[in-house]
């Protein structure tokens, strides 16, 4: 009797097969992206053709344009979100000023750094500082020396940290003596403008305090219409003001 065929692929070997994969070959192409750049715009109006005969519709359009901004992005000196960078020259478009009550500033020096660091001038009240405490306890990276005016450590007090490239004077002549008040003068490119910081007490007289205030504003009035009034006065705005108050904002256009 006869094998079948199963027995004689058997015996033949017929069942091992071997697979060959031939020789995969891996070739490496070594070129300098600026080299490549180079032949880019070498060839830039042929580079043109190839373009619109290659990508007319919107899909290879978008294509293109990915193409394009990764070989902006490979050239190393490109920035993919690029920006204004900030200069030392300010102007009212960039200048920042801060105001803030304190209360009492020498044990939260460490967190009001987090806070002003991004601001141009900082003014601050009711820092309740005396000549105790130096300037250099109060300095603070980035701004200048701190410009101080202070009476006791019990209350009231008023700094004013600035940043180096700020233009910014203090104007002894245009404060009252009788008031917790600084006057600066703050120079940009285009304009001189005047800033006043007050601090009153609420232990102090109202009427006394807006008839000295009234006669400070004036004085600047009569050099610059450019002035801007910050501080703690310890008096609510949005209520009726009194008609003393009420005036004095009134013939200054600062109270419509």
């Amino acid at each position: 009797m006869g094998n079948d065929i199963v027995a004689y692929r058997m015996t033949i070997g017929l069942f091992y097969h071997k697979i060959s994969l031939g020789c995969l070959r891996k070739t490496f192409v070594s070129f300098s992206v600026y080299e490549l750049l180079a032949v880019l715009f070498t060839n830039i109006s042929r580079l043109k053709l190839c373009i619109l005969n290659l990508y007319r519709s919107s899909a290879n359009t978008i294509s293109l344009y990915i193409l394009l901004l990764w070989l902006l992005l490979i050239c190393g000196d490109i920035k993919p979100n690029p920006g204004p960078e900030r200069t030392p020259e300010i102007s009212e478009k960039t200048l920042s000023i801060f105001h803030g009550n304190i209360r009492s500033l020498r044990n939260k020096l460490n967190y009001i750094v987090d806070i002003i660091e991004d601001y141009d001038v900082v003014f601050l009240t009711e820092t309740h500082l005396d000549s105790n405490i130096t300037d250099s306890d109060l300095y603070i990276s980035g701004f200048e020396i701190p410009v101080r005016k202070d009476s006791n450590s019990h209350g009231g007090d008023i700094i004013m940290y600035n940043k180096s490239y700020v233009r910014i004077s203090r104007r002894h002549d245009l404060e009252n003596c009788q008031l917790e008040s600084m006057w600066f003068e703050l120079k940009t490119k285009l304009r001189s403008i005047l800033i006043n910081i007050n601090y009153r007490s609420e232990r102090q007289s109202s009427v006394y305090f807006w008839q000295y205030f009234d006669q400070m504003l004036k004085n600047a009035l009569d050099e610059n219409n450019n002035i801007i009034c910050l501080g703690d006065l310890n008096k609510n705005f949005m209520s009726d003001l009194p008609s003393n108050i009420r005036d004095i904002f009134s013939s200054v256009a600062l109270l419509t």
